[in-house]
Formats: structure tokens, C-alpha cells, sequence
């Protein structure tokens, strides 16, 4: 058992997909100097796929623990497990925007509270807010797929 985040029947329109490619990849370069991420937590030189068909990272060494693995085909039901390390901003981010931009699919995790104030999401929704101030202006919508939406305060 640990921190985790889960997501089921997540799909996408190519278009839909493409944009979440663009902006993850915009989130990827954009991390804070402590989040540092590659293809899997054992290969440091190898970087993060961001494709047409999937979105793959991890933290690096200790700083990692599963491998976040979203797939544009996506399963009935998947899931990562962060341990709270620092790639989870990252993973948190995606997992947001992919809510924003997918044409149906639910997200939860262990770490969504009541509020946004509470929620263990806060630094991800600062984060994007910072990073795409229009994009987050309606947290409702941001939040269409997560199985609880945090409430506006």
C-alpha cells in the first residue's frame, strides 16, 4: 500500500492526445531543479517518452518509484504509485492536464481532499497555473474526469 494514483478508461482524440504530448513536454522542461525524471528510475541517460502513442517517466534513483505509464490506448484500469517522491508533480500534472484534454475517463488518487487547499494536488495546480494561467482558470473543468472534484474556495 503507498501513495497512489489511479485512472481508468481514459480516451482521447488525436487531437486531444497531441496536446496533451505538447504540454506534457512543456511541463517535463519546465520542473522544478529538485524533480528530475527519465525513462525508468535505473536509466539516468535514457529521457522520458512523450510519443503518439505514450507518455513514460520516472523519478531518478531513490528519487523514484513506479515508472508513470500513460498510454493513449489506455486500459480499463491502471494506476502509479509515487510514494509522494518528487516526480510526483509531474505525474500530478499530467494526470491533470489529461483530465482537461481527454474525451472521457476517471482519475482519483490518495492524495485528493476536499478542497483545493487541502488536497495533496496543491503544488500541481500551482504549477500548471504558473505555467499555463489560461488553461487553469476553470478548475471545474480541469477536474471533469477525477472521480471527486475538489471544491473552489
Amino acid at each position: 500500500m503507498g501513495y497512489t494514483h489511479y485512472w481508468k478508461n481514459m480516451k482521447f482524440s488525436r487531437k486531444g492526445w497531441k496536446q496533451l504530448s505538447t504540454l506534457t513536454e512543456a511541463v517535463v522542461k519546465n520542473l522544478p531543479s529538485n524533480v528530475k525524471l527519465a525513462f525508468e528510475y535505473d536509466q539516468k541517460g535514457k529521457p522520458v517518452e512523450i510519443s503518439d502513442m505514450l507518455i513514460r517517466f520516472n523519478g531518478i534513483g531513490d528519487k523514484g518509484h513506479e515508472t508513470f505509464v500513460f498510454d493513449f490506448k489506455s486500459s480499463d484500469f491502471e494506476f502509479c504509485k509515487t510514494a509522494r517522491k518528487p516526480y510526483d508533480l509531474a505525474v500530478c500534472s499530467v494526470l491533470i492536464l489529461a483530465s482537461l484534454l481527454c474525451d472521457s475517463g476517471e482519475i482519483s488518487s490518495d492524495g485528493i481532499g476536499s478542497t483545493y487547499t487541502d488536497s495533496e494536488w496543491l503544488d500541481a495546480v500551482i504549477f500548471l497555473a504558473d505555467l499555463f494561467p489560461i488553461t487553469l482558470i476553470e478548475r471545474e473543468k480541469v477536474f471533469k474526469a477525477f472521480e471527486h472534484i475538489p471544491k473552489v474556495d
